[in-house]
């Protein structure tokens, strides 16, 4: 049985950067603490395969979760007992593994990513479940990724914004890679190794996307499609195209 949530979907997408029309369909945790709430929202961008990486990406970068903040609720979620406490969690750049030639903004050396948190209930901020993205990992401490960024000029952030800042392109473009192997390690919350668990979430109406393509390989794989692609007529044609706001 799968319910909705509305509240604090509005703070959740402009934390992760999803649709905010989209509603959050969240399938059943089991108990309050263990339990994973997953839910599914829009993508920024398009980031299944080389070619989106290679148009939409500025850099494409192995990073290392080293640390995270919790931010708070908001006053409206605090008094209706219920809502959302998002996290930054600050990413070490360890490796640029490709950039766009036409990029404006170096890669960073750090990255404070918005992630998903937990929901709380029942006006306890500390009766907490854990919440993930659908098929996208949490990004937890100690674990390594592979990630395709983007710099979102402040006059994209919404009014109010005084700088701009590094986001990701959606689900597809953020690959676990523990101990540098492409979809090992952290996902929704829970360790998996490929290329099973890579390939479980594969079907007609949901394709193979980089991660289940490149399962159990290493950066050298991804680095040689995304040069190919890079190299490709019609890609080349968009490089740095996407200097607007998206």
């Amino acid at each position: 049985m799968k319910r909705q949530i509305g509240l604090g979907l509005s703070a959740m997408a402009a934390v992760l950067g999803i649709a905010a029309a989209t509603a959050a369909a969240l399938s059943p945790p089991s108990a309050t603490t263990p339990g994973t709430i997953v839910a599914h929202g829009s993508d920024r961008l398009p980031n299944q395969s080389a070619e989106d990486w290679t148009t939409y990406a500025d850099h494409v970068v192995v990073v290392t979760a080293t640390s995270e903040q919790e931010l708070p609720p908001t006053s409206k979620e605090v008094a209706a007992g219920e809502g959302l406490i998002n996290r930054t969690v600050r990413l070490k750049v360890d490796k640029v593994l490709w950039s766009n030639p036409n990029a404006a903004t170096p890669a960073p050396k750090t990255w404070d990513f918005n992630a998903l948190g937990w929901e709380f209930t029942d006006g306890n901020q500390d009766n907490r479940r854990l919440m993930a993205m659908a098929d996208r990992p949490r990004v937890e401490v100690g674990h390594t990724y592979i990630m395709a960024m983007e710099w979102e000029p402040a006059e994209c952030r919404g009014e109010g914004a005084a700088t701009g800042a590094w986001m990701g392109l959606g689900e597809g473009s953020e690959l676990p890679y523990d101990n540098k192997v492409i979809g090992k390690g952290e996902e929704e919350g829970r360790l998996q190794d490929p290329p099973n668990a890579a390939r479980a979430g594969v079907t007609e109406t949901a394709p193979a996307g980089l991660e289940e393509e490149l399962a159990g390989a290493t950066e050298t794989a991804l680095v040689s499609q995304l040069n190919e692609a890079a190299a490709s007529p019609a890609s080349s044609s968009v490089l740095g195209a996407q200097a607007g706001c998206s």
